[in-house]
């Protein structure tokens, strides 16, 4: 009995085993996927971001600061923000009231001047006339003269002469400051260089300023630039004379220019090169807009720049 039974448990355990070893094993290790490719998405990506728009910023192409030379009290602006003015407007006028006094003291010195040299004039041609009255050869045959009248003559002469270079040089220095303070009280009125539009404002009257302090933001009216970015790896794209496309975000205006500037090389932080484009035609956009650049292709510049550093 207890044979019949461990017999049947060895049966039992054989047919197991033989099933098992039958079976299919089940795989651990997952399926090998193929490898990405990399070099297809980066070509992708260059492709798509030469077709993207850059972002730039409307720019004047000219701007300056206007600010007084010598420091002083404003006494009036006559411009606001946003004012058109001309070439050589006054748009700025400090206070030149101590100038215009010292100014008036100094043509009086210069008036004082003019006269004392008058008058020396009129002592040399004096003392000269008397000296060749005493130099006449009738005078000396005679003995009318002595040596010593006749030296004290020729001295009188050369005082006379000294005198009168000292009084020209004193109408000199009388005319010098008298050009200085009228340089001054000139300084003291702010023009604008060249025909444009006030940006800024940055004092009121009453306000006293310092010789270099800005007062007045000016920009030039007319013709605007584009100043934008272009990344490192589209640098080699950029040409003078390259066509740009100009669009306003929100707006339908459209400008079209073409690139005047190009750095010699790429930022450091940003690693953008940063460009520079000429728009053809006004734009009723303010300066400092955002718009959106596009550029042309590479065949459209004219003008060859060489690559940047690093990008050899």
């Amino acid at each position: 009995m207890v044979l019949r039974v461990l017999t049947g448990l060895a049966a039992l355990a054989l047919l197991a085993l033989l099933g098992w070893a039958a079976s299919p094993r089940p795989s651990h290790l997952p399926p090998r996927m193929p490898s990405p490719a990399v070099d297809a998405p980066r070509k992708d990506t260059q492709r798509q971001s030469q077709t993207e728009p850059f972002l730039g910023v409307l720019i004047s192409t000219e701007t300056v600061e206007l600010a007084p030379r010598v420091e002083g009290r404003l006494e009036s602006i006559q411009v606001h923000v946003g004012d058109a003015v001309r070439t050589s407007q006054v748009v700025a006028v400090l206070d030149t009231g101590v100038e215009q006094r010292e100014l008036a003291i100094a043509k009086a010195e210069l008036l004082s001047a003019r006269a004392a040299a008058e008058v020396a004039t009129l002592a040399l041609e004096q003392a000269g006339e008397r000296l060749r009255r005493r130099e006449d050869p009738r005078q000396l045959s005679l003995g009318a003269l002595s040596e010593e009248e006749l030296a004290t003559t020729q001295y009188e002469r050369r005082m006379a002469q000294a005198k009168l270079d000292a009084a020209r040089a004193e109408v000199q220095e009388s005319e010098a400051r008298v050009a200085q303070y009228q340089q001054r009280i000139n300084e003291a009125s702010l023009r604008a260089p060249f025909a444009g539009v006030v940006a800024g404002r940055y004092a009121d009257p009453g306000a006293l300023v310092r010789s270099g302090q800005a007062v007045i933001h000016l920009l030039r009216g007319g013709k605007r630039q584009v100043r934008y970015a272009v990344p490192e790896p589209l640098a080699r794209e950029v040409r003078v004379g390259q066509t740009v496309r100009v669009q306003a975000q929100g707006l339908e205006q459209r400008l079209t220019g073409q690139v005047a500037h190009v750095a010699p090389e790429v930022d450091a932080a940003s690693r953008m090169l940063f460009v520079v484009a000429d728009l053809d035609g006004a734009s009723e956009l303010p300066s400092g807009a955002v718009v959106q650049v596009s550029a042309g292709s590479r065949e459209e510049g004219t003008g060859p720049v060489p690559p940047p550093p690093g990008q050899e």
